[in-house]
């Protein structure tokens, strides 16, 4: 999210669509679609090539993905954010989008179970040898043992 949001000052030139299409991926939790948008751009007279439409993935429904080609046809003009320290680094759509916000108050709860769990497990951590309470240790010349205090 930090990047998406630092691209929010990347300056800006003229692009045009090479090539869409819709790519799609598989995983075992199912299909996702997505536009893969290439197209070309010059920075300082230097010519340019990208695909990268926002940081991080932006996949989702096939009815999505196939608007989002049919909005950008080959040959059509684009905005395109270049990193100025490399621009190379390129992107479409620069900022934070509603979708952002929303996975990371989804994913608020499980990160809040996670750190808990983590203080508890370090909270109940005990120094090398130190018995917890309740236990004792018989110590004989062959064996030694735990009991019950």
């Amino acid at each position: 999210m930090a990047r998406q949001q630092a691209a929010s000052a990347f300056p800006a030139v003229e692009g045009t669509i090479t090539d869409a299409k819709v790519a799609e991926e598989s995983d075992a939790d199912g299909t996702s679609y997505g536009a893969q948008l290439c197209y070309a751009y010059q920075v300082a007279g230097r010519n340019y090539t990208g695909e990268r439409d926002r940081y991080g993935k932006t996949f989702g429904s096939q009815k999505f993905a196939a608007r989002s080609v049919r909005a950008h046809p080959p040959g059509s003009k684009v905005t395109v954010y270049y990193n100025p320290a490399d621009p190379s680094d390129a992107l479409l759509r620069p900022g934070l989008s509603a979708f952002d916000f929303f996975m990371l108050l989804f994913l608020l709860p499980f990160n809040i179970i996670a750190v808990g769990a983590w203080a508890m497990a370090l909270k109940t951590m005990r120094p090398a040898g130190e018995m917890p309470p309740g236990l004792r240790i018989l110590n004989r010349e062959t064996e030694s043992r735990v009991r019950p205090a």
